[in-house]
């Protein structure tokens, strides 16, 4: 428990040091072309159904200002201090421990070969791509990843249509994902160290 509480303290005090990282560069955009769109924009475009749309515009809204003041600003920092290469390392640690949710989504719709293909990508990352820091996988043996999720096994199994809902943090998604998105909590080996200690 004190090491969590520390980590805590630790994460929440980067976040305010990186709040006040400030940059003069400015980028100018007026060479930009203007944004436009065709008059019958409305008929391309298939609505999902939004029966949650007053809570969705109050957690959107909460969203942009929690993104404006206080994650854009860290996420400036972040990139300011951490060189590419090892942000591109740390992407791809996350995404290789990651690898039971995506193992799961294929199990739970019978995607046996994608779900071979991903365990393949796994053991090359981790051995060849040390822990996952790198993608060989990708690069070298171009295996492509199967990413699938527990959200994506409940559309195989007759969940296709599900309303709009704007999750804090998240961003938009539907219930569907919501409840894939939960079950995938527990297959993610990073989310078991938070209980430990």
């Amino acid at each position: 428990m004190r090491r969590l509480v520390l980590s805590l303290l630790g994460f929440v005090g980067g976040v305010f040091l990186a709040g006040c990282v400030q940059f003069s560069q400015s980028h100018d955009t007026s060479f930009l072309p203007a944004a436009s769109h065709p008059e019958d924009v409305h008929l391309l475009l298939k609505s999902a159904p939004d029966p949650y749309e007053p809570i969705n515009r109050v957690f959107f809204n909460l969203d942009k200002s929690l993104f404006t003041y206080a994650l854009e600003p860290v996420w400036s920092g972040y990139n300011a201090v951490v060189p590419k290469k090892a942000r591109t390392g740390i992407r791809h640690f996350g995404n290789n421990i990651t690898y039971p949710v995506r193992l799961t989504g294929n199990l739970l719709q019978g995607e046996w070969a994608n779900a071979g293909t991903e365990t393949k990508r796994f053991l090359i990352n981790t051995t060849v791509g040390v822990l996952g820091f790198s993608d060989p996988a990708t690069e070298k043996f171009e295996i492509n990843p199967a990413n699938e999720d527990i959200g994506q096994a409940l559309g195989k199994w007759g969940w296709t249509t599900s309303s709009y809902l704007h999750v804090p943090i998240w961003g938009a998604s539907s219930p569907r994902d919501v409840i894939g998105g939960a079950g995938a909590i527990y297959l993610d080996p990073s989310s078991w160290f938070y209980g430990a200690g």
